[in-house]
């Protein structure tokens, strides 16, 4: 319903989701998979009540579901400010974070958050790691394909409620970079919309290119699928 090439998403999904997140966690994976159909319904709708329901309901099944809260307000701002929001989130991943957390007492949320805690080295700054340079590699061509003119309006708001979460996973990534794990478990339920992302924006292209873009993308996720399992 939200891809022009649904078979194309499952693919993406298949290859860079389903062994690695899905499976590997299956009560984040139930969460994320359910969480992620309600999300897109509601966010088009405009229902955020319903989406509450829902988020409170599969934080029962794993707490980190509670995100999609945040990230349906959030990604109701224009984009400009989420961009703001983007660069605040790398300026702060170069602190330790973890000093001003032990300032206050642990509630359940941030004692997960403690239990994940990869100790930060100002001295390699984790910022350039490979996780890292890896996601602004994607980051880039999102951006670089969603700047293209788009072909209609129908279009333009299909993308953009799409690339909204997108972009504010990496801010949630980048914001809680201290610890890898955790960092990775809540950026996860906006990094999911790639699987829509790839197809919709690739669909922009001309003919001659699309068909090439297509094979490089498949090639790629079909090798990501291989180094998964």
């Amino acid at each position: 319903r939200h891809s022009f090439n649904p078979t194309f998403s499952f693919w993406i999904f298949f290859c860079s989701f389903y062994f690695v997140w899905i499976m590997s966690g299956v009560r984040q994976g139930l969460a994320l998979s359910i969480g992620t159909y309600y999300f897109l319904n509601f966010f088009h709708a405009k229902k955020p009540v319903k989406l509450i329901i829902v988020t409170l309901l599969l934080s029962l099944i794993h707490a980190s579901a509670i995100i999609y809260i945040p990230l349906y307000y959030f990604s109701r701002l224009k984009i400009r400010y989420i961009n703001a929001l983007f660069l605040i989130s790398i300026i702060i991943s170069f602190f330790n974070v973890f000093d001003l957390i032990n300032l206050f007492d642990y509630g359940y949320l941030i004692s997960r958050i403690v239990f994940y805690e990869d100790y930060f080295n100002l001295e390699t700054v984790k910022i350039f790691d490979f996780k890292s340079i890896s996601r602004f590699i994607i980051l880039l061509g999102i951006i670089v394909l969603f700047k293209l003119p788009k072909t209609d309006d129908k279009e333009n708001i299909i993308s953009s409620n799409l690339y909204k979460p997108f972009l504010l996973s990496y801010c949630l990534y980048f914001l809680f970079k201290f610890s890898e794990v955790t960092a990775a478990n809540l950026s996860m339920y906006g990094f999911v919309f790639l699987t829509f992302l790839i197809p919709n924006l690739l669909f922009k292209l001309k003919k001659e290119y699309k068909l090439i873009s297509n094979l490089i993308f498949i090639l790629f996720f079909t090798i990501f699928f291989l180094k998964s399992i």
